[in-house]
């Protein structure tokens, strides 16, 4: 049995009890002062009953100051009002909740604290009391302000390329590798009439001349499928339904990757460019075209000039030739045995032979007075010369509607000779070619340049599907005066044969195995390239 004057069982436990929670209270108040960050609790209405260690050292404000409202104190000047308001808000709400405002530390400064509060209520669901921390958030306000500035800049930036973009005249446009588009500047749909909406995707091809499409087409495809930056023509509709020549210029963008690729072009009009071209075409066609009259005047009045001489020359030696003939003929109507008249009949015979011989003579003379000056030779390159004549014949091949194919071998040796003179064989072969296609209705007019090397000669080709020729007249086409063209002087071929003659080389035509002819020149390569 227990002793009168020991203490009851009840209260040793008791006591064991209360000393376990005091031991509890200072763990938990020690490690309340240890955990990083601020702790505090208020009762119910808002007052502040409790701040753990590292408030105070932080704070450096004394518990008989902080406590109840005092704790206001360590707040900027110009956060308080808001402060108080909202935190008069949360303890009427009896919900957890969160507010930022500046935190003054110990030293003096301010820094940017985020107070997090809950509620806590008793078994009958009666507020008791809030908990709360604060949590230095400075650096992460900084953050989001530099942030912010960044974000404020890229904006700015933004709108100060979009300006530039809708300001340059020129229509911009963007394409992710798939080449549809996803960005069109205000100029470009201002130009075109179009919506965003609808020149996005494929919308926009909807601007394009329909004859215009399959080339574009392929050529965007060509361009994307190389990787590089590329350029194509092609007719764009404004927004009154006119169509304008552009020039389309794209160049791609890779990430850091090199992957993905977004292409970034502009349309540039060049309707103005196109229509100058078309009319210096036109004015250098007129001007070979009166170059080419001046000089078949030129060559009409030598012509005349020289016919008129050798009439004059050759008169007089056929006119004794036709007296001395008819002499003859008296005398031998005369003649009954051998007599003198068969003597002067041998004589006039003679005189005949004399004259005949002056004659040659005199044609000789006119010959070499029209024989051309000695030409000025140095290597060429055939392909080069067939570029510079197909550039003369691009209006022609284009009024003409005739399309053209150049099959050009590379690496071709150059060949010695006249510039000017090759030029002049090879615009004629052109244009003799696209003249036989005239006539040609209902089918394709395609003229083909071809060259190539053969056995030590350079062999180059002018292939058309016109109306070809005789194939047993086919040494008449280089015949001076044959022709087969209206008001031609059927001069060209036997020049052009005479030139690539005098180069050492050869010209002829074949008859194709369909529609039209060939014709074919070969020029000797030097031995001593």
């Amino acid at each position: 049995m227990n002793s009168p004057l020991d203490p009851p069982r009840e209260i040793a436990e008791l006591r064991n009890a209360l000393e376990a929670v005091r031991k509890s209270e200072e763990q938990f108040r020690t490690m309340l002062d240890d955990i990083p960050t601020l702790v505090w609790r208020t009762t119910a209405d808002g007052s502040a009953e409790f701040f753990n260690e590292r408030w105070f050292e932080y704070t450096g404000l004394a518990p008989d100051v902080a406590y109840g409202s005092g704790w206001m104190a360590a707040f900027h000047p110009d956060d308080l009002e808001s402060l108080s308001k909202k935190w008069t808000e949360i303890v009427a709400s009896r919900k957890a909740s969160e507010v930022e405002a500046r935190f003054r530390r110990h030293d003096g400064q301010y820094r940017w604290h985020l107070m997090r509060s809950v509620p806590q209520f008793d078994e009958s669901g009666r507020l008791v009391s809030w908990c709360g921390t604060n949590t230095d958030i400075e650096d992460r306000k900084e953050a989001e302000e530099r942030l912010s500035q960044a974000f404020d800049r890229i904006k700015k930036s933004e709108e100060e390329l979009r300006t530039i973009i809708d300001t340059i005249p020129a229509l911009a446009w963007s394409s992710p590798e798939d080449g549809i588009g996803d960005f069109f500047s205000k100029r470009w749909l201002s130009y075109t009439g179009l919506s965003h909406e609808q020149a996005s995707g494929t919308g926009w091809v909807s601007a394009i001349h329909p004859d215009d499409l399959e080339g574009l087409a392929a050529s965007w495809t060509r361009i994307r499928a190389s990787g590089r930056e590329g350029s194509l023509e092609a007719r764009l509709r404004r927004y009154d339904g006119a169509y304008r020549w552009f020039l389309f210029q794209a160049a791609p963008l890779r990430n850091p990757e090199g992957k993905d690729v977004v292409w970034y072009g502009t349309n540039t009009d060049i309707e103005d460019l196109k229509q100058a071209e078309s009319e210096l075409r036109r004015r250098e066609a007129d001007l070979r075209k009166a170059q080419a009259e001046l000089a078949h005047v030129t060559r009409t009045t030598t012509m005349g000039e020289l016919v008129a001489s050798i009439a004059h020359e050759v008169n007089q030696p056929v006119g004794a030739m036709t007296l001395n003939a008819n002499s003859c003929v008296r005398w031998l109507s005369q003649l009954k045995d051998e007599s003198p008249e068969l003597q002067e009949a041998r004589k006039a015979l003679q005189r005949i032979v004399q004259d005949g011989i002056r004659t040659g003579k005199i044609i000789t003379r006119i010959r070499a007075l029209v024989e051309k000056a000695e030409s000025v030779r140095e290597p060429l390159d055939i392909n080069s010369i067939f570029h510079e004549v197909i550039a003369l014949s691009k209006n022609e091949m284009e009024q003409r509607q005739v399309l053209l194919r150049l099959d050009l071998a590379v690496d071709l040796p150059p060949v010695l000779g006249d510039r000017v003179q090759l030029q002049q064989v090879m615009i004629n072969l052109i244009l003799n070619g696209i003249e036989a296609m005239t006539a040609v209705d209902g089918a394709a007019r395609e003229l083909v340049i071809g060259t190539q090397l053969d056995r030590g000669n350079v062999l180059a080709s002018v292939r058309d599907t016109g109306v070809g020729f005789d194939a047993d007249k086919a040494e008449q086409l280089f015949t001076a005066f044959h022709t087969s063209k209206r008001g031609g002087l059927g001069m060209g071929l036997s020049i052009s044969r005479s030139i690539i003659d005098d180069h050492g080389g050869k010209l002829w035509a074949t008859l194709n195995d369909g529609v039209g002819a060939t014709f074919h020149f070969s020029l000797p390569v030097p031995s001593d390239r």
